[in-house]
């Protein structure tokens, strides 16, 4: 089972043995485009309606983590190879991606907006898929939505930036699931390494993530999450702490069904942050473990970080 978990209270730093070493993970995303230059939206809906199809797999990689995160603003970029399939530029098949890129939040925060943007020439390269992920600064409670939304341009053309279609794609409830099951570490290092590795990833992340959406002027937020997943079901469980009050979000995943989502609201009086666990109520999470309840629904996971493995209580059943 791959698992990553990633409290607020967190701080880690790479060790040497974790020079070389990377990650890797793979994206597919569906949906639907329409010919010509016109908005995402409406690109969509009328694909759609003709049943207009388009999709992609990348697997990305970025091969040395530390030479990742260090790099400056403009210089946080995952290679990505794999095939895309737009209705009637392709066959049924699709075309291979011919050096693929990912830009990872390369514009920074511009009017509390981050932009994952996606460079993907295929066709040998006559053609482009343009894309954009927008994560909305004021809107976090929407964040799993915006990160798996792509909002997409197919160009080429006489004119090599001519726009010829438009659409959106998104990275469906099992698409999902498998991004998480896909995600290794590459190169050799200890299991304190790859720990650290998964840890300084997501550090990245979230710290552009806090400051377009957690810091932002009369807007204090702090939140706290984790989340698992064996292939078949997981879950991500989020403590959000807003000006006026406290949620619990929990939401809960199962292969081939519609995700399940709890919600519970609490005074700021309920929350009690100390420097092994947060408290919201009755739940609480630690360094190794999880326990309360979220409307009725129990709570028990307990993790050990340091060698990577972890127990659910009870146990999940892992078949289909």
């Amino acid at each position: 089972m791959n698992v990553c978990w990633i409290v607020g209270l967190l701080a880690s730093c790479l060790h040497a043995g974790a020079e070389d070493m990377g990650i890797q993970f793979n994206e597919t995303l569906k949906g639907y485009i329409s010919q010509g230059n016109v908005s995402y939206q409406k690109g969509y809906d009328d694909g759609k309606a003709v049943n207009r199809t388009a999709w992609f797999h990348c697997d990305f990689l970025i091969p040395r983590m530390r030479q990742f995160v260090g790099n400056s603003s403009s210089h946080h970029v995952a290679q990505c190879v794999g095939r895309v399939f737009v209705q009637g530029f392709t066959d049924t098949d699709g075309s291979k991606i011919v050096d693929g890129t990912v830009e990872v939040f390369d514009k920074g925060v511009v009017n509390h907006e981050l932009q994952m943007q996606y460079h993907l020439p295929f066709n040998g390269a006559k053609n482009r898929l343009e894309g954009v992920k927008y994560i909305i600064g004021d809107d976090c409670t929407h964040l799993l939505e915006m990160s798996t939304t792509l909002y997409t341009h197919i160009l080429g053309g006489s004119h090599a930036d001519s726009i010829l279609a438009s659409g959106i794609l998104i990275i469906d409830t099992i698409g999902v699931v498998d991004l998480l099951q896909s995600i290794e570490l590459v190169g050799n290092g200890t299991d304190a390494d790859k720990v650290d590795v998964l840890v300084e990833f997501a550090k990245f992340l979230l710290s552009a993530v806090e400051e377009d959406c957690l810091n932002l002027t009369n807007w204090e937020t702090r939140f706290w999450y984790i989340w698992a997943s064996d292939g078949n079901q997981g879950f991500l469980l989020d403590l959000i702490e807003r000006p006026d009050k406290c949620e619990i979000r929990l939401e809960t995943y199962q292969y081939n069904t519609t995700p399940q989502v709890q919600k519970q609201w609490l005074n700021l009086a309920d929350l009690d942050v100390s420097p092994d666990h947060v408290a919201m109520g009755s739940v609480v999470l630690s360094y190794s473990s999880i326990s309360g309840s979220v409307n009725n629904v129990s709570l028990a996971l307990s993790y050990n970080v340091t060698n990577g493995s972890n127990h659910f209580v009870p146990v999940i059943n892992n078949s289909k």
